[in-house]
């Protein structure tokens, strides 16, 4: 009887350990894909602005149906884990405790988007409509990577405490972007305006791979039977 109690046990922690390593994945996957696709994006519109000549009017529909068609790709990639993972985690639950999770789930994710759409609408009130826009692309950049880098704040802050515990990254990324933002508004005041939009994409493109590939290794670790760190 021991044994079958052992046995059971053993089960358990290998479903729990596999849980966490999807919590890990699915993180990672999120800063992945914007990460990648904060890259592709700033490529597409520095190449569409070399063949504005060429395209005339259509240079902005161009740039913008790409951004929409980019972002679009990141939700679903970093969507589609998350949905997997919340199934998993719902499985063997009461009704009640699944109700208190999915209420709980709806009103942290609730919280972030309303975040997310007040820093970049932020910044785009103040950037576009105060600061002149590409014309002054030295506060424009820095408010950019200051806007991105308060909203993984934010979304850091808006986690449970448990997650909070396991989600540094997320904290790391934010202060990181944070103490870059006055670079974009040096460089133009140095007469290279022209590198601050190519600082504030490396410095995001770079902080967020970073977390991904570090959000990886925990769940690789974890998966391993490693400590959790």
């Amino acid at each position: 009887m021991s044994e079958e109690v052992e046995e059971l046990l053993q089960a358990l922690d290998r479903v729990e350990r596999y849980i966490r390593y999807m919590d890990m994945r699915a993180s990672g996957d999120t800063y992945v894909a914007w990460g990648l696709a904060v890259a592709a994006g700033s490529f597409l519109t520095f190449l569409f602005s070399l063949l504005a000549p060429l395209l005339g009017t259509l240079t902005g529909p161009a740039i913008g149906i790409s951004w929409f068609i980019l972002m679009a790709l990141a939700i679903f990639v970093s969507g589609g884990r998350a949905r997997r993972l919340w199934a998993l985690m719902l499985v063997g639950r009461s009704p009640e405790e699944r109700a208190r999770l999915r209420r709980s789930w709806r009103i942290r994710w609730t919280l972030a988007a309303i975040a997310w759409a007040g820093v970049l609408g932020a910044w785009g009130y103040l950037g576009f409509c105060l600061l002149g826009g590409f014309y002054s692309p030295g506060p424009l950049w820095s408010l950019y990577l200051a806007c991105v880098g308060l909203g993984n704040a934010l979304t850091y802050l808006i986690g449970s405490k448990e997650e909070r515990r396991r989600e540094r990254e997320m904290l790391v990324v934010a202060a990181s972007l944070l103490a870059c933002s006055p670079l974009p508004l040096l460089l133009a005041l140095l007469g290279l305006a022209w590198a601050s939009f190519i600082v504030a994409v490396m410095a995001v493109v770079a902080s967020y791979l970073w977390a991904g590939l570090s959000f990886y290794g925990k769940a690789e670790a974890i998966l391993a039977g490693e400590p959790e760190g």
